[in-house]
């Protein structure tokens, strides 16, 4: 199966850096056709977002190459898919919350 993909992004009015990270990831699997794609929407203009938004692609770009293949079985188990994404979107929020909490101390 071919994919045509595409991004388009704008760095906005206020801001001096793209704040914003995309992942689209494609693979295949026994005969599973994969396309995942991310979109993460910067910090709002705070300080470093385009820092954490590239993080997150990152983590789910390595997801997908390392772990996506454990759910892949002769059935998608979509529920352990979601579980585990959310999983590591609390661990990223977590590790967020930690480096926040250093910074005004």
């Amino acid at each position: 199966m071919n994919y045509i993909t595409g991004v388009v992004n704008d760095i906005g009015i206020e801001k001096e850096t793209n704040q914003d990270s995309v992942l689209l990831k494609t693979g295949n699997y026994k005969n599973y056709n994969i396309a995942f794609s991310v979109v993460c929407d910067g910090m709002g203009g705070l300080s470093d977002g385009e820092l954490a938004s590239a993080h997150v692609v990152t983590k789910l770009s390595d997801w997908f190459d390392n772990k996506l293949i454990d759910f892949l079985d002769d059935e998608v188990r979509w529920d352990e898919i979601r579980k585990n994404l959310e999983s590591i979107i609390v661990e990223l929020v977590m590790a967020k919350e930690i480096i926040r909490t250093s910074e005004r101390q």
